[in-house]
């Protein structure tokens, strides 16, 4: 008996101790989180929509740093509070405005005390705000591949409503887009492009950037180029008169350049089965299929079967 005696003394001497121990920890818990200060900086955002129409213009800053003591249990639910200070927009004009910074009920909870805040003044211009719907302007960079060219540009959406100072976009219509590469592209082309905006301007349409679409083709062009004018099957001796037929021809520019070299371009008139005498005849004419015929001169030929 004597052994469980033992035990249960030791149990008895420890178990009031651990739980002595774990309350002391607890309420040293609860002293450090709810009752002891402790000291940060947190960042509070400004609203520098000032008045329905009015915006501040090149503010200074666009948070407040404070400087708070506050117990850490209050710490973190105030940095998650999504507080937001908004400058008091009671006696604002048109033009140069300066304020002190005044912290209104509300903005910092009861138990937090706030130590310092920078800027202790604000400092900014106030100007009329409109709204305005304007053209997207695709901007390009770069240029495509030789031979080829821009043949079309779209964008969607066309248009985009902004927000911003009267002065900036009274007077526009369009409003650029950061520049689209299109170096040595050789085909059409689908790219993202965020709108080039002034820092005072925001963009009201629920877009993140537009789509620009720009067709790329084979550059075209038309050159007028002299072709001599060959006799098939001859019966005997002959005279063709003018001996050259002058083309005007459509085509890519590279087709166009290598035309007089390609063997792909001819003009001739079929003799075939003609008699001693003078003859008026057309010629016919071969182009490759990428190259059009526009005009020819002269339609038609003197031929003459000696």
């Amino acid at each position: 008996m004597e052994p469980q005696s033992a035990k249960n003394g030791v149990r008895r001497i420890i178990l009031p101790a651990a739980l002595g121990l774990g309350l002391a920890c607890l309420a040293g818990w609860i002293f450090f989180c709810f009752v002891i200060p402790t000291q940060a900086e947190i960042l509070v955002p400004i609203d520098w929509d000032v008045r329905g129409d009015l915006m501040a213009v090149d503010p200074p800053v666009n948070n407040l740093t404070l400087t708070v003591s506050c117990p850490r249990s209050r710490l973190s639910s105030l940095m998650d509070s999504g507080v937001c200070y908004r400058p008091d927009p009671k006696g604002f004009e048109e033009g140069a405005v300066s304020i002190p910074v005044q912290l209104g009920e509300g903005l910092v909870p009861r138990g937090v005390r706030v130590e310092s805040i920078q800027p202790q003044e604000l400092s900014f211009r106030v100007e009329p705000k409109i709204e305005k719907e304007m053209y997207v302007l695709v901007m390009l960079a770069g240029q495509p591949a030789s031979g080829y060219t821009v043949t079309e540009l779209n964008v969607a959406p066309e248009r985009v409503l902004l927000r911003g100072p009267s002065r900036i976009l009274k007077d526009k219509e369009t409003v650029p887009t950061k520049p689209v590469d299109i170096s040595g592209a050789s085909e059409p082309l689908s790219r993202e492009a965020a709108l080039d905006l002034d820092e005072a301007v925001a963009k009201l349409s629920e877009i993140r950037a537009v789509t620009a679409k720009v067709m790329i083709e084979e550059e075209k062009a038309v050159r007028r180029i002299t072709v001599p004018i060959v006799g098939k099957n001859p019966p005997k001796a002959f005279d063709i008169s003018p001996q050259v037929i002058e083309l005007v021809v459509r085509g890519p520019v590279q087709v166009l350049d290598d035309l007089p070299n390609s063997g792909e371009m001819a003009a001739w008139i079929d003799l075939g089965g003609l008699k001693r005498g003078v003859y008026a005849r057309r010629a016919v004419i071969a182009l490759p299929l990428s190259a059009t015929l526009q005009d020819a001169s002269p339609e038609v030929f003197t031929v003459q079967i000696k």
